[in-house]
């Protein structure tokens, strides 16, 4: 009975919750990254396509753009570089860290 009470209570508390959390439309879909370049997948430079290529990954995968050092912008934090929308995936092996399929967001 008293849990039937307590579900009634945090339910409402626990819907408000979740509608404040910043969310941004520009970027559904996606993780919201902070990139420290950002480069055309239709201009990569050599040594970013060879690694592609010995790692099987199609160039058209990456479209449109790849993000290079990038970092997930979290609540309240700020990007003093490239803010991009990210929807492909991410490769770090220990020298590169970049995010596949980004796109440019205006925040």
């Amino acid at each position: 009975m008293h849990f039937s009470r307590l579900a009634v209570v945090a339910l409402p508390i626990l819907s408000a919750t979740a509608s404040i959390l910043p969310r941004n439309p520009q970027c559904s879909g996606g993780s919201l990254e902070c990139c420290q370049q950002v480069i055309q997948s239709t201009a990569l430079p050599g040594w970013l396509t060879t690694y592609f290529a010995l790692i099987g990954v199609s160039l058209d995968s990456i479209a449109p753009a790849v993000g290079l050092t990038c970092t997930v912008i979290g609540v309240g934090q700020s990007c003093q570089s490239n803010t991009v929308c990210c929807t492909g995936n991410n490769y770090q092996d220990g020298l590169i860290n970049l995010s596949t399929g980004c796109t440019p967001v205006i925040l």
